[in-house]
């Protein structure tokens, strides 16, 4: 009897320390342990959806800033791009203009060491016209054919003068009648023998005496 007045005297004093007084709508007492029963209605309306309403403009304000990062990283990817592409075709203008750099010396200095060479072939062949005897003959000529494939591997070969005159190639002095009128225009006689380059570029005119 005694204990059930107890539990009565306990009840009533949580009932008096609650500060909401049974105002279930309006209950703030903050007392978890609060069996006035205020605590078990549900929450306001009008504030879940305040709460709502804050998160979802909470993660639509993350969602538009990261997508500002994202364009923001795409124009930099972009930036970068082309850079590297205006670098790659820099490289590529400075390796060409390299090349056509070391194949211009190249050139040059295959042009002035066959200039050293060909006046020395001229004497050889004015030398063989005038010798008789043929073992001097045979010196010279594995001298001279020596000389020609040093030029040879410089990339250098004499000028054809069979055939037509060519201005490009052939350097007339003289002039002979022709004996027919086939042999118009062609080549009658060679004074100096002429030297190109593999890929037809003159080194020396052949100097010729044409048919007129």
């Amino acid at each position: 009897m005694k204990n059930k007045e107890k539990n009565l005297d306990k009840e009533k004093e949580k009932e008096e320390n609650c500060s909401c007084e049974h105002d279930k709508e309006n209950c703030d007492c903050g007392e978890n342990d609060c069996d006035c029963g205020c605590h078990d209605e549900e929450p306001n309306k009008e504030e879940m959806l305040k709460f709502y309403e804050q998160a979802f403009k909470g993660f639509e304000d993350a969602l538009n800033k990261a997508e500002e990062n994202i364009k923001a990283e795409k124009k930099r990817a972009d930036e970068n791009e082309h850079i590297a592409r205006c670098f790659r075709q820099d490289l590529e203008r400075f390796k060409e203009r390299n090349k056509n750099i070391e194949s211009e010396l190249k050139t040059n200095v295959n042009k002035e060491t066959a200039l050293k060479i060909i006046p020395v072939l001229d004497n050889f062949d004015q030398a063989l016209t005038n010798v008789s005897d043929e073992n001097i003959k045979k010196g010279f000529e594995m001298i001279k054919n020596k000389l020609l494939s040093v030029l040879t591997d410089f990339g250098v070969c004499e000028i054809e003068t069979d055939g037509e005159f060519n201005p490009e190639f052939h350097d007339c002095v003289s002039k002979l009648e022709a004996p027919n009128k086939k042999q118009k225009g062609n080549i009658a006689r060679v004074f100096q023998k002429g030297y190109k380059f593999n890929d037809g570029k003159v080194i020396k005119h052949a100097i010729v005496e044409i048919y007129e």
